[in-house]
């Protein structure tokens, strides 16, 4: 039941084709800029690699709009980006000062990769960009030996500083990501990040004909418990209910609290009798396990129902309006059971459809 690493990744990606794409406008605008000015200097080859890697980036942007893979074309762009500043580098007749241009390297690659695979990559050109250097502009003094150690020494610690904002942002993007995904009570998915895990469970199964269960569950009688001992007895009950479910179910598994004391419980790949072996199982041990409220220890029942993808529906809302009807069939025929495909139920000892 741990809250996915996926959704962190796609809002990653989102944020990295945003700023690719504005890499791309400003490479178009000035690679086409300094390819004028130095077919205009004569520099014929740097003119022409600068005036093709302008168009390249035209190119991408257009790809872009519609490409799955939108990582692999942001790796094109950093090699075609450091290879144009590499042709910059060895070009007779231009500045050393070009090296300022490699400084990019680093905040490019952890900002369009990640910490991880961006310092990989910075690391790999900026060793590239030193060996042309050392190559060309080295002089065999103690000068050129100090503008050696200068360049080195700032794309280093420029390169370390990127690299623990970068590590920073990811940890606060995460920790923020799961408050926003969290219920505050109990610790458990929410609403909100059930349906998103719902929808990507949806897709997966569309893709590959993988079925999958919901269960619907609420605390029967819930009112009473909060009316005789208190709001904070009550939310000391869900939390306990929540600590059940953690133990209960699956790692593969996505309980959430859906609100109040609803619960909502994602089984993927798990057929319909499958779910009605785990909903047992659930309402069992919470049957036989008496809540603790203040010094008193109090049984709490939970009516469930089963919805089964695609054979209840083939549509998320589909699906929750099922399981939750379902739930309710169960509290009309006396609470503590479990409803699947309209059967008679399970649960005190009633007999139900496997």
């Amino acid at each position: 039941m741990r809250l996915s690493e996926q959704d962190h990744y796609y809002s990653a990606g989102v944020q990295r084709i945003t700023l690719l794409r504005a890499l791309l406008i400003l490479t178009m605008v000035f690679a086409a800029g300094f390819g004028v000015l130095n077919l205009y200097r004569g520099l014929l080859i740097l003119g022409a690699v600068e005036l093709g890697v302008a168009f390249l980036s035209g190119i991408l942007m257009l790809i872009l709009q519609g490409s799955r893979y939108p990582q692999y074309w942001g790796l094109f762009y950093l090699i075609l980006f450091f290879a144009m500043l590499i042709t910059a580098l060895v070009t007779a007749g231009n500045s050393r000062t070009v090296f300022v241009w490699i400084l990019i390297i680093p905040i490019i690659a952890h900002f369009l990769h990640g910490r991880q695979l961006g310092l990989l990559l910075s690391l790999a050109f900026l060793a590239s960009a030193w060996a042309v250097y050392y190559l060309n502009f080295l002089d065999l003094t103690l000068l050129g030996f100090t503008d050696m150690a200068n360049v080195v020494a700032s794309s280093v610690v420029l390169t370390g500083l990127i690299h623990v904002y970068e590590y920073s942002r990811e940890k606060a993007e995460d920790r923020l990501g799961k408050l926003a995904a969290t219920d505050s009570l109990t610790g458990l998915p929410n609403r909100k990040r059930l349906r998103e895990v719902l929808d990507r469970t949806l897709s997966e199964a569309e893709r590959t004909g993988a079925g999958f269960c919901l269960l619907g569950m609420d605390l029967d009688h819930f009112k009473n418990v909060n009316d005789q001992y208190g709001h904070d007895a009550g939310d000391q009950a869900l939390r306990q209910v929540s600590d059940l479910l953690r133990t209960r179910l699956r790692r593969t598994d996505t309980a959430a609290r859906w609100g109040g004391e609803e619960f909502f419980v994602l089984l993927p790949g798990t057929s319909s009798k499958g779910a009605l072996q785990i909903a047992e199982a659930v309402r069992a041990d919470l049957a036989e396990t008496p809540i603790r409220v203040g010094g008193e220890r109090l049984k709490v029942t939970v009516s469930i129902g089963i919805s089964e993808y695609p054979a209840d529906g083939r549509e998320v809302r589909e699906l929750l309006v099922c399981a939750d009807r379902r739930l309710y069939e169960a509290k009309s025929r006396g609470r503590d059971l479990v409803v699947n495909e309209g059967g008679p139920g399970i649960g005190k000892g009633v007999t139900g459809p496997a």
